[in-house]
C-alpha cells in the first residue's frame, strides 16, 4: 500500500477539509468527542497535551472546556484542517503542522498524548508511537481512541441511523460511506495489539472496547511510558 491516507490528508484542499469537517459535525460525533475529553479530564487536569492527528480541532475544543489549566498543543499533516482548527480554537492552543513520525517536540515533553480515529490512517504507526513514546514523560500516559473492525454490523448500522436521525438523505449518505471506508482501512484489535508490542510500549498497555457516539467500534488503546 502506498498511502493508509497520509498523502491524501497532506494534498487536502481547503473545500474538501470544510466538507470533512460539516459532515463530521452531527450528534453522535460530538457526543464521541465529549465522552473522549471527559476519559481524560479525569485522569488530567494540568500539565501538557498533544493531540495527534487534530483534524479540525473538535477534541481538542472539548478539552479546553473540560480542562482548562492543562496547556494544549496539536499536531495535523493538513494545512488544511490546521486552518479549521485554528479558526475553531482560537490562539491558546498551540497548533503545529507535521507528522507524528518526527514531531520535532523536546524529548520527555508531554504529560499526555491523546489521539482519536487518526492512528489507522498512519503509514508507519511503530514509528509513530515510538516517537509518542520519545516526547512523553515518563511515567506518564498516551491515549488512542481508534475504530476497530471487530464490530457488530447489525448493532453498528441500528445506532448509526439512530444517530443520523434529522439530518438530510444526502448527507446521510456520505456520512455512512466514509464510515464503511474507514471502517475497510481501520485495523482489528488484534493488529493494534501486534503494533504496540513492536513498539516501546510493549511493556506497558492496554486495549479494551468501548462505545463512542453510541457506536459500539472502538477501542481504548492506554499506553504508559
Amino acid at each position: 500500500m502506498e498511502t493508509r491516507g497520509e498523502k491524501n490528508f497532506i494534498r487536502m484542499p481547503m473545500f474538501s477539509a470544510r466538507r470533512y469537517d460539516r459532515l463530521t459535525n452531527n450528534t453522535g460525533v460530538n457526543s464521541s468527542f465529549s465522552k473522549m475529553a471527559g476519559y481524560v479530564a479525569a485522569r488530567f487536569t494540568e500539565g501538557r497535551l498533544l493531540d495527534v492527528g487534530i483534524g479540525p480541532g473538535r477534541l481538542l475544543q472539548e478539552l479546553q472546556e473540560q480542562i482548562p489549566g492543562m496547556e494544549l498543543h496539536g499536531l495535523d499533516i493538513s494545512a488544511s484542517m490546521l486552518k479549521i482548527a485554528r479558526d475553531r480554537l482560537g490562539e491558546e492552543v498551540e497548533l503545529k503542522r507535521g507528522n507524528i513520525c518526527a514531531s520535532g517536540y523536546p524529548d520527555d515533553y508531554f504529560d499526555c498524548v491523546v489521539c482519536s480515529g487518526s492512528f489507522y490512517n498512519w503509514d508507519k504507526p511503530v514509528d509513530g508511537l515510538n516517537e509518542i513514546y520519545r516526547i512523553l514523560k515518563p511515567g506518564e500516559k498516551a491515549i488512542l481512541f481508534e475504530t476497530t473492525r471487530d464490530y457488530d454490523p447489525e448493532m453498528l448500522n441500528i445506532n448509526l441511523q439512530n444517530n443520523l436521525k434529522g439530518y438530510g438523505q444526502f448527507r446521510k449518505l456520505l456520512s455512512i460511506l466514509f464510515l464503511k471506508k474507514q471502517m475497510k482501512l481501520t485495523y482489528s484489535t488484534a493488529e493494534y495489539n501486534q503494533l504496540v508490542l513492536q513498539s516501546k510500549f510493549r511493556d506497558g498497555y492496554s486495549i479494551v472496547r468501548d462505545v463512542l457516539g453510541s457506536l459500539p467500534i472502538y477501542v481504548r488503546i492506554e499506553l504508559v511510558k
